[in-house]
């Protein structure tokens, strides 16, 4: 008689092994499904909750009746918060987005840099900023509003910080556009011109520094404030602890130097102008003039043309070195270049308190301080400020209706 033992169990064992395999497959199922959500929670922005996420991607399906994917629903309540005022959530739904996402990446890098000046952390902001240049430059049309936001905000921030060279490189950018503005102009072509240490500026750096209270630029710019305001032991202190710190930068030096310079403690000066004794290829254009200082001080003439003329070179507008100039000039006995030099010192004494009337809604001023640029050979400012009158005009001038 035949054996059926064996093929009376296979259907048995053949239904266990199927509910079996298909209990697996649910549990995989269950498994990716419990990881996918659990990665959905750790992808969320630092400082931002799920309950928060899932609120706002509910109130973005009611509005506009479609589902949100994850960048949806941080764009949505980024701008939620910011209307509210809720600034911490909006900094971290931005922060989240993505840079390559096409409808909100670079808005939102741009927004967020925004966000960090307005929170004070000029630090996180310059960064944001200059990252943002970094990935975009490449790609984007050098005219791109994009770029000039960037540009037009690190400007910004640098004039607080008084970091003219480095603002220089932005506005020279930013005037290749054609998008600068009549103010950013008179930032680039009379730097140290205008009048850095208003109130506003010094109240400006004081509230970046609650935020960053460790931040070398910050630091040395706050140095240079209080020697403008003339609070010069004061400056002293704070601006040779921060050289020690820093182990001689060279701004930090020039901002130093420019303060015993104020003093006329000479003595200081050379001993703090010793450690800085080795030149660098770009050194700050504050470094140059004290430079030049140095060399009126102890009567080497051709020294001080030779140093004052790299400041001008960087900054034709900077009376001090043109005074300089001009007594080195007198002493070589070369008269016609120092009246030269006092004849520029004269005109920009009368455009200096003009500067804050040059604006848009004042064309008279700004056609006047084209002539004079002409006066003073700046022949680049000149047609600047004549083009910003001529656009102006242009943009003010009523269209015309052609008759049928």
């Amino acid at each position: 008689m035949p054996d059926r033992s064996r093929t009376d169990i296979q259907p048995g064992r053949s239904l266990i092994l199927r509910i079996q395999l298909w209990l697996a497959c649910v549990a995989f199922v269950i498994a990716v499904f419990a990881a996918v959500h659990f990665l959905m929670r750790l992808d969320l922005p630092e400082g931002l909750s799920r309950t928060e996420f899932d609120r706002a991607a509910s109130h973005f399906r009611e509005q506009y009746g479609s589902a949100p994917d994850r960048d949806d629903t941080l764009h949505w309540l980024a701008k939620r918060s910011l209307q509210e005022g809720n600034l911490d959530v909006a900094l971290a739904c931005l922060r989240g987005i993505g840079w390559d996402h096409p409808q909100y990446g670079l808005t939102a890098k741009l927004s967020e840099g925004e966000l960090l000046i307005q929170l004070n952390r000029a630090v996180e902001a310059e960064t944001c900023f200059r990252t943002f240049l970094e990935r975009t430059e490449s790609r984007l049309p050098s005219d791109s509003p994009y770029l000039a936001t960037a540009w037009s905000w690190l400007c910004y921030l640098y004039s607080i910080e008084l970091r003219f060279e480095e603002r220089k490189e932005l506005l020279t950018q930013l005037h290749r556009t054609g998008r600068a503005s009549i103010n950013e102009s008179k930032q680039l072509f009379f730097p140290s011109l205008l009048i850095w240490n208003s109130a506003r500026g010094r109240e400006r750096l004081n509230s970046f520094l609650s935020q960053t209270s460790d931040a070398a630029v910050l630091n040395i710019a706050k140095g240079r404030y209080l020697t403008g305001e003339g609070e010069l032991a004061q400056a002293q202190s704070h601006l040779e602890l921060w050289q020690e710190r820093l182990n001689n930068d060279p701004s930090c030096t020039a901002a130093l130097l420019e303060c015993l310079y104020e003093q006329n403690d000479w003595t200081a000066f050379e001993e703090v102008l010793k450690d800085a004794s080795v030149q660098r290829d770009e050194e700050p254009w504050l470094l140059l003039l004290m430079r030049g200082h140095d060399a009126i001080h102890k009567g080497e003439w051709n020294e001080a043309v030779q140093r004052y003329s790299a400041v001008l070179d960087r900054d034709p507008s900077n009376s001090p070195a043109l005074m300089g100039l001009a007594q080195a000039y007198r002493e070589l006995g070369q008269e016609d270049r120092s009246k030269s030099m006092l004849d520029r010192v004269a005109t920009l004494a009368v455009i200096r308190p003009r500067l804050s009337s040059i604006r848009e809604s004042n064309l008279d001023a700004v056609e006047e301080l084209a002539e004079k640029c002409d006066t003073l050979k700046l022949s680049e400012a000149a047609r600047t400020f004549r083009a910003h009158a001529e656009r102006v005009r242009r943009e003010q001038r009523p269209e015309t209706i052609s008759p049928l």
